[in-house]
């Protein structure tokens, strides 16, 4: 009897299965033959056990570890004995251990006890469990583990109790540096560190070289009076946000200033398993999961403005007023959840919120491919390439330029009532040519500034507070060409000027302008 092993892989993010392929094949004769398959978690592939007994040793229990890569390449095959001790015992589970090393679960099912046989990456058996070797279990049990090396078995006794007991697994590498993760080496920001406001990428370094894949990278904000954490960014390993150092070994993560920008929070990063692979096998690697904190400062009040999409603004302009209101109440519960802050800090009337929350919408919204804002059935309308664009209050912003403007007025003010007291009687006008040759500094200013503004010559002779700087006649032909000048000047200006106004202003298109207050 010939025995042939296939192996297909299911792969639900491509929504696609791997057409099978031969990892093991014999004539040798079996009586029964079973298999169990899993990762290996600190290796580069994957390993199946197939268990038999041969016809003539009924008294011995055999399996075949096969090792495989991913791509269906066999590197390792190795027969197995556990001798006559285990024959009347059932291989329950075979599994891969996140601190290396395998887990065989045998059961009796006469004696109603279970055993843990523990196995060293290499296949050598390493020991058992610390479990009692005659502990009695009933049919329905659990067996997980965890990534500290915690193995647990839950096991139902009656209606009314379960017993749980835990114990800790041996470690086959020799340190994880706190990742978990035996292919990490280190990060940046690094386990528990404060993470800098100037921060704009994240790295992960590994101990071989790794190439891109399918699978997310996402950073969550959590805080200790929140339920829930609050995912900022995610970004799948096959995005432009991704880059790799020379070496191949370094993944470098462009992160938005949008996403460690709350103060005093805590953020943890997931790296799903298959963000990235074995450059070398194409063996998709185990992720890491680790908190890491951060502290921020509040920044000034401001306003701002968003665009709708083109479809977005026909679908709110069919809705009446008050599903439009009610789109609004959704869109402001939605970008707060986006942002994330508090939703009484963000409204859409004329209140105020702060600079930094301005920034950061507009970057959630010019990159909602990988933030919150493509989640929402509200906020995915928003238009991408326009942002979120600050609604500009004029008295708010040129505050400061209206008041030196009147302490401008003021002063001249001042200098014209002193001149006109300390010089009581109007001036006689006197020769031009001998007011300029007296004030030929002035006189050379005033000509040199009629060149941008001819109208300009016509202070000389405005007899300003009486002061005799300015009591120099100017002729009528001279007045004269100063007007057509100047008449000329404004269609090569001022009218150009406006028209190009007029065109910009309806050539160019903003859909919905939604003005919200953020104070």
């Amino acid at each position: 009897m010939e025995i042939l092993v296939y192996v297909s892989f299911i792969k639900p993010v491509m929504n696609s299965v791997d057409d099978p392929f031969l990892i093991y094949q014999s004539t040798i004769p079996h009586l029964e033959v079973d298999f169990l398959c899993d990762t290996a978690f600190t290796g580069i592939g994957n390993t199946c056990i197939l268990t038999f007994n041969r016809i003539e040793d009924k008294n011995t229990l055999e399996f075949i570890k096969v090792s495989f890569q991913t791509l269906g390449f066999v590197f390792c095959i190795d027969m197995k004995k556990l001798g006559d001790k285990y024959v009347e015992e059932e291989i329950v589970t075979f599994n891969g251990l996140f601190q290396g090393g395998f887990l065989m679960i045998l059961r009796d099912n006469q004696r109603k006890t279970i055993e843990g046989i523990i196995f060293d990456d290499d296949g050598k058996q390493n020991g058992t469990w610390d479990f009692p070797p005659d502990l009695k279990v009933s049919d329905s049990i659990g067996i997980p583990a965890f990534r500290n090396g915690t193995q647990l078995l839950v096991t139902f006794e009656n209606e009314m109790t379960w017993k749980i007991l835990s114990t800790t697994l041996p470690k086959f590498f020799s340190d994880d540096y706190g990742y978990e993760n035996p292919n990490i080496k280190s990060t940046y920001p690094s386990i528990d560190s404060n993470i800098p406001l100037s921060i704009t990428t994240v790295n992960i370094t590994y101990h071989l070289s790794v190439t891109k894949s399918t699978n997310n990278v996402s950073i969550y904000q959590y805080n200790n009076n929140d339920n829930l954490p609050i995912l900022r960014q995610s970004v799948p390993g096959d995005s432009p946000y991704f880059s790799y150092s020379s070496d191949k070994k370094t993944l470098n993560m462009k992160v938005l200033e949008s996403t460690f920008n709350q103060p005093n929070s805590n953020y943890y990063i997931v790296v799903n398993d298959n963000v990235v692979r074995d450059w070398k096998s194409n063996h998709p690697l185990l992720g890491v999961e680790r908190n890491l904190n951060i502290q921020d400062n509040f920044a000034e009040e401001s306003i701002g403005r968003f665009s709708l999409t083109e479809e977005g603004t026909k679908s709110f302009e069919k809705l009446s007023l008050d599903r439009q209101g009610g789109f609004l109440s959704q869109l402001r519960i939605d970008l707060a959840g986006s942002i994330p802050v508090k939703i009484n800090r963000l409204d859409y009337n004329k209140m105020l919120n702060v600079n930094h929350i301005i920034k950061d919408l507009d970057i959630l919204i010019k990159n909602k491919e990988i933030t919150p804002i493509s989640w929402f059935g509200t906020t995915n309308h928003l238009e991408a390439s326009f942002g979120f664009q600050r609604y500009k209050n004029l008295l708010d912003d040129f505050k400061f330029h209206l008041l030196g403007i009147v302490i401008g007025i003021v002063i001249l003010a001042f200098f014209y009532f002193y001149a006109k007291k300390k010089y009581p009687m109007k001036l006689k006008k006197t020769d031009i040519s001998m007011n300029g040759l007296n004030n030929a500094d002035v006189a050379s200013l005033f000509t040199v500034l009629s060149g941008t503004n001819i109208e300009m010559l016509n202070i000389l002779s405005s007899q300003v507070a009486g002061i005799v700087l300015f009591n120099a006649p100017i002729s009528e032909e001279t007045q004269f060409y100063i007007f057509w000048i100047s008449f000329i000047g404004l269609f090569f200006d001022d009218v150009p000027r406006f028209i190009i106004q007029v065109f910009s202003r309806k050539l160019i298109v903003n859909y919905d302008i939604i003005p919200f207050s953020l104070f």
